[in-house]
């Protein structure tokens, strides 16, 4: 266990220093997201606050990118380091600036990351809300699954019945 979390600090003081970049590939970017946006609060460099990780992130949605799914990456990273610090980060101008500089997006999907995230925000959501939709650490929860889709059943038997 103490393993693992030193190789995600690693990971993520790696990206970090990585996203101060100009010029990264699309993928790398789209990792880096995901990455920071799971593990942003191990960050040990000096001067890197999560809120600092979401400037970074913020600053990097202005580059242009080969595709667009990049952005939505980095959009959902800042909506997951807002879940995850609720209190200290939903009142943040930048992520408030972000997200409604992205609302009006050409992108529809950047658009309705936008507007999804201004709806969990809005009480009753809130905190609670979004801590269970966009949960710290969710890459090493289990998913319960019904391989034999059981749930689909009766409306198999009905389809035959029809023929």
């Amino acid at each position: 266990e103490d393993a693992d979390t030193q190789f995600r600090e690693f990971v993520v003081n790696t990206y970090v220093t990585l996203l101060e970049k100009t010029t990264i590939p699309d993928l790398l970017v789209q990792v880096t997201a995901w990455i920071l946006g799971e593990y942003a609060s191990l960050c040990s460099l000096d001067g890197y606050a999560v809120d600092d990780i979401i400037d970074l992130l913020a600053d990097a949605l202005d580059r242009p990118f080969e595709m667009q799914s990049t952005k939505g990456y980095l959009l959902t990273a800042i909506m997951k380091l807002t879940a995850q610090q609720y209190d200290a980060l939903s009142t943040n101008p930048q992520v408030k600036d972000t997200m409604t500089k992205f609302r009006n997006a050409r992108s529809t999907d950047l658009q309705q990351r936008c507007y999804e995230f201004g709806a969990l925000c809005q009480p009753p959501g809130g905190a609670p809300l979004m801590q269970e939709i966009l949960p710290y650490d969710a890459f090493s929860e289990e998913v319960d699954t019904d391989s034999s889709l059981s749930f689909l059943d009766g409306y198999v038997q009905s389809a035959l019945a029809k023929g």
